[in-house]
């Protein structure tokens, strides 16, 4: 999964929050061949992007002045992902395809981010938001599990 944030033009690309962010979501949930979803847990879900806003509104608070501090805990959280996902591929081998695309998101998105450019985290951190909001519609419409 590739996944780019800019257009030639170093523009965010127009449809980065809306079509992108929903193609995303289509690959955390496919039906099974007993025609029932197989999707990722919201729970795992909000926990990541829970700590990508935790370091948000820590570059935000500082007014982007811990950036230097903050970029390698960022890009941890594409070690953190790999490691979560894969225990959870270990026991629910049926759910390989859609926690692979979870991690491949996380992983390639936190990639694109570099280190001279914070507005690249913030760009990610608004992906997110879009592909959070848009796989809890799905949740709902399609009758999948929503943790609680």
């Amino acid at each position: 999964m590739k996944i780019e944030f800019y257009d030639k033009d170093n523009n965010v690309l127009d449809d980065l929050y809306d079509e992108k962010a929903k193609d995303i979501v289509n690959t955390f949930y496919e039906k099974n061949n007993r025609g029932m979803y197989n999707s990722i847990s919201t729970r795992q879900l909000r926990r990541v992007y829970d700590e990508v806003k935790h370091f948000e509104a820590l570059l935000n608070q500082k007014k982007m002045q811990n950036w230097h501090e903050l970029y390698p805990l960022i890009k941890m959280i594409k070690a953190k992902v790999t490691y979560n996902t894969s225990r959870v591929i270990s026991k629910e081998h049926w759910n390989k395809n859609v926690y692979q695309s979870f991690k491949d998101f996380i992983v390639y998105s936190i990639s694109n981010i570099r280190k001279d450019k914070p507005e690249d985290f913030f760009v990610f951190t608004k992906l997110f938001e879009a592909v959070y909001g848009f796989y809890y519609g799905i949740c709902v419409e399609k009758n999948l599990k929503i943790d609680k």
